[in-house]
C-alpha cells in the first residue's frame, strides 16, 4: 500500500538517498527544500517539492494528509 511520506533535508546524502528509496517503493514522496533548482530536480525524479525554509517555522500544512515524516536536521 502506498504511503504518502514527508521527508526534510531531501537533498543532504541521507535525505536524497532515502527519498529514491521511497520513490522506488512506490510511495508519494513530499519534500520539503530551500532552493527551487533542487526542487525542480526532486520533481523530475518523481517527488512533490515545497519551497521552505524550516529555520524559520514550521507549516502544518507541510503535514496535511500524509502517513510519516522522515525529519533530517542538516548537520551545523
Amino acid at each position: 500500500m502506498s504511503k504518502r511520506i514527508v521527508v526534510t533535508g531531501a537533498t543532504g546524502n541521507i535525505g536524497s538517498f532515502a527519498t529514491k528509496q521511497l520513490l522506488a517503493l512506490g510511495h508519494k514522496v513530499r519534500t520539503v527544500v530551500r532552493s527551487q533548482v533542487k526542487a525542480d530536480k526532486l520533481k523530475e525524479a518523481g517527488a512533490e517539492a515545497v519551497l521552505a525554509n524550516l529555520n524559520d517555522s514550521i507549516r502544518p500544512a507541510l503535514f496535511e494528509d500524509t502517513d510519516a515524516a522522515l525529519l533530517i536536521n542538516p548537520s551545523c
